[in-house]
């Protein structure tokens, strides 16, 4: 009976067991705060209400918090709210909210942990982003911080370049090496940032809350129907790198605010002024309806302007409108012109340059009529003093000064001030794609005018030479030598082995001429400032690399890169083309694009931009005999024409670094045939059968057109009679703003022009 009674009350024990196996499982699983729970039935792309949302992950279905736009997210998390990693116990947030369209995107990321830290961690991330077809992963980016010891909260920031729209993000975490896949996120979906989401990215500084609703209004209603993202932040938090302004097209700040920027804020002042040197747009509000307060501004920003205005007290009479717009003009300040050329980049760029165009018909009045006549004329045709806005250059930007702030009625009829804007050479330099003269999602028209000679094309020459070959010797000469000694049914082999081995001599013909270093050919402007030890640069970089290199290119922190396509990469059928190839970048003590920057043997071109400190110079001394100059560039000088601060003017070649010359006096106009001989001889054109680009009307996307090309155009054009004294137009041999990527380059036909102050 005793094994009768056991099996009857086994099933009943072992049924037992597992009910309260399961209940000690639904016991320990309870949720409570700062936990997170396995949920098996997540799916990916569920939405649990309004803040969270599940994607994949290393592990299956992970879960997160996120907020109305999408642009902060917090993992782990559960129908419960945030928890902590049952790995690391970190938690992650991770922000993405920055205006703009194209640049270098911040991500700001935050851990925490529920206890103080019991010892320094290193906290690794890898950030991807990239739109639907290549899946989240056109940009890879990797970069650390540490979470210091006895810390409940830790934050870094990741600058990701930004080339095309992003709809899905993913990221991996590693702690001290270790990779915790509870943070991590392959492919969250349902974001939009880039040019498809806005037309215009704006940072209001050190606005007041009023002003903040009353700015954005303005904005809003300026540009209907174009999406503006406005981001407003306090003085502090203003970026330090002038890299993180890249995404913007304007950062608009109250005049009594900029001042306090620069004197209780230097590295916030010193980041976005480098970005206004690079060609970024600074809107200074409430500049008073005098003027008076740009004075004060010149001072703060220590500017050249500032400095070489006169110092001494005005004469009698200096209230009226004609010396204030001469102390204006002394300053640098100017009133924009609003015919139909005052958008040309090289009309814009004379007029921010201050270079001296030579005498006016106003200005020769006095001399052909009297005097009350001359200057009734004048006073009927000279522009009134601005009304609403002046402008001023400030390296390769723009410093715009309005009077009051951007409120008013915002229909064309109703608001003078914003259709100016409208009119003026601040309109194109709104528009990202406009200002850089790039796209870097669509083809640029002027790719195929800066390519490298002779690499990278077909062998018709030694292929024509080939096919003779082959066809003489696969043919009578095969034929005969074949039949002498009877063996034609040798035809069979001989054929396909002499076109193979011609196939494989053209191959390496190929292989061999183009060799397996790398080739640049580079156009480069750098905008130097000696007195304040500030230098911004702009560069169009274009390689052949016969093998790329194993390392990738590694330049400096402070260079943008954006990358330039020819039309034929993009065609007509955009949709089947993935122009955006997964590119990795490491950011370390330098950039390092270790992946998918430079293929092999293909035609790739970027454009650069860079901006920072620089000891670079050239020591000029006048004396008795002549200009004394020595060159501490730091790159050979091929030709140099300066001017001193007397207005004579001076011509010199072949300055080696560090050596010097004692140059004489010149003219103006044997300089001007030099420097227009200098510019013609390095115009970007096509190569000799080569497709010139897209010639269709209304395309304003091309590389002639960006703010690099106008300053270009503006230091040669004829019109110049003075480029200012105390400053120099250098030709060199190497950039000395840009870096190319790659040691030992082999630099080809490359152009660098330098426009220096002293």
């Amino acid at each position: 009976m005793m094994p009768l009674r056991r099996c009857s009350t086994w099933p009943c024990f072992a049924a037992a067991q597992r009910c309260a196996a399961w209940l000690l499982v639904l016991a320990f699983a309870r949720p409570c705060s700062g936990q997170v729970v396995a949920t098996p039935m997540l799916r990916p792309g569920q939405n649990f209400g309004q803040n969270l949302q599940v994607a994949n992950g290393p592990r299956g279905a992970v879960t997160y918090l996120y907020n109305f736009n999408g642009s902060l997210v917090t993992l782990p998390a559960s129908p419960q709210g945030a928890g902590y990693s049952p790995q690391s116990g970190l938690q992650l947030s991770i922000n993405i909210d920055w205006p703009g369209q194209y640049g270098y995107r911040p991500v700001d990321l935050t851990v925490r942990t529920a206890k103080p830290t019991t010892q320094e961690q290193r906290i690794t991330v890898r950030f991807n982003a990239g739109d639907y077809s290549s899946k989240g992963r056109s940009i890879e980016v990797e970069d650390s911080f540490l979470f210091p010891r006895g810390a409940t909260t830790a934050s870094g920031r990741i600058l990701v370049p930004q080339y095309q729209d992003w709809y899905m993000l993913g990221w991996r975490v590693w702690i001290d090496g270790r990779p915790d896949d509870f943070l991590a996120v392959k492919d969250a979906s349902g974001f939009q940032l880039g040019p498809g989401a806005t037309n215009m990215g704006v940072i209001l500084a050190g606005t007041t809350v009023t002003q903040t609703s009353a700015y954005q209004v303005a904005l809003q209603g300026a540009y209907s129907g174009s999406a503006v993202s406005v981001k407003p932040m306090a003085l502090a938090e203003l970026p330090v790198d002038w890299l993180e302004y890249s995404t913007l097209d304007v950062v608009i700040i109250p005049a009594a605010e900029l001042i306090t920027l620069v004197e209780r804020h230097r590295e916030q002042a010193t980041g976005l002024l480098r970005w206004v040197r690079a060609g970024g747009n600074l809107w200074v509000t409430e500049a008073g309806q005098d003027w008076r307060r740009l004075a004060t501004i010149d001072e703060a920003l220590d500017s050249p302007a500032a400095a070489d205005a006169p110092k001494a007290a005005e004469p009698e009479g200096a209230d009226s409108p004609e010396a204030l717009q001469r102390e204006l003009a002394a300053r640098g300040w100017r009133r924009p012109p609003t015919n139909e050329r005052a958008s040309e980049p090289t009309e814009a760029a004379l007029l921010l340059s201050g270079f001296e165009t030579g005498q006016s018909a106003l200005a020769l009045l006095p001399k052909i009529v009297s005097a009350p006549l001359a200057e009734a004329i004048g006073s009927y045709f000279r522009p009134p003093p601005g009304r609403h806005f002046l402008v001023r250059g400030y390296g390769l930007g723009a410093i715009t000064a309005f009077r009051t702030g951007l409120g008013g009625s915002f229909n064309p009829a109703g608001n003078p001030l914003f259709v100016s804007l409208n009119q003026t050479l601040l309109q194109p330099r709104i528009s990202w794609a406009t200002r850089h003269g790039n796209q870097p999602n669509g083809f640029n028209p002027d790719f195929n005018k800066l390519l490298i000679a002779d690499v990278g094309v077909a062998p018709v020459g030694m292929f024509q030479i080939l096919i003779t070959l082959f066809v003489v010797g696969i043919g009578p000469l095969n034929y005969w030598l074949l039949r002498r000694r009877n063996k034609l049914p040798m035809l069979l082999f001989t054929v396909p082995a002499a076109a193979v081995a011609t196939t494989a001599v053209l191959f390496a013909y190929g292989l061999f001429a183009d060799g397996f270093g790398v080739k640049v050919r580079a156009r480069t402007l750098t905008l130097l400032d000696q007195r304040a030890g500030e230098a911004a640069s702009w560069g169009r970089l274009s390689y052949y690399a016969g093998i790329s290199p194993r390392g990738g290119l590694k330049i400096p922190r402070s260079q943008a890169m954006y990358p330039m396509y020819p039309e034929w990469a993009v065609g007509y059928r955009t949709w089947t083309r993935n122009l955006q190839p997964l590119r990795e970048l490491v950011w370390a003590n330098d950039q390092q694009l270790t992946r998918g920057w430079l293929a092999s043997r293909t035609p790739t071109q970027y454009q650069a931009v860079s901006a920072g400190a620089s000891n670079r110079k050239l020591e000029l001394r006048v004396t008795a005999r002549g200009l004394r100059v020595v060159n501490r560039l730091g790159v050979d000088v091929t030709h140099l024409a300066v001017e001193d601060h007397q207005g004579r003017v001076y011509w010199c070649e072949n300055l080696p670094v560090d050596q010097g010359q004692l140059v004489p006096e010149t003219d103006w106009d044997k300089v001007n045939v030099q420097i227009r001989r200098l510019f013609t001889e390095n115009l970007p054109e096509a190569p000799v059968g080569a497709d010139s680009g897209y010639t269709g009307a209304g395309f304003d996307f091309t590389a002639s057109q960006s703010i690099m090309e106008g300053r270009l155009g503006a230091i040669n054009s004829a019109l110049v009679r003075s480029w200012g004294k105390g400053r120099y137009i250098a030709f060199t041999q190497q950039a000395i703003g840009i870096d190319l990527g790659v040691d030992g380059a082999d630099e080809q036909a490359s152009f660098h022009v330098v426009e220096g102050r002293w």
